[in-house]
């Protein structure tokens, strides 16, 4: 999802982000569970307040519930001041 996100809103595919963008992963016990395709994705959407997690990590191996994909995209809207 946040792959999806991240070309959405920048208009092209993620790249390999560099380790200094990924730090902001290490808040999340689950972090290492990010595919490595999705870090530079999964990292903008930390960065940008975007995604929160759910209390006890980011769950990047789970599927996101129609209300976590809301709460997201109207996070998105807000930061885009389209909301």
């Amino acid at each position: 999802m946040m792959t999806m996100l991240y070309r959405a809103m920048n208009g092209k595919p993620s790249s390999q982000a560099d380790k200094s963008e990924l730090a902001v992963l290490q808040a999340f016990s689950d972090a290492g569970q990010v595919s490595e395709w999705a870090e530079a994705s999964v990292a903008m959407a930390v960065k940008q307040g975007l995604l929160e997690g759910n209390g006890e990590g980011l769950a990047p191996q789970q599927s996101s519930t129609r209300a976590q994909a809301a709460a997201v995209i109207v996070r998105m809207l807000i930061m885009q001041n389209k909301l």
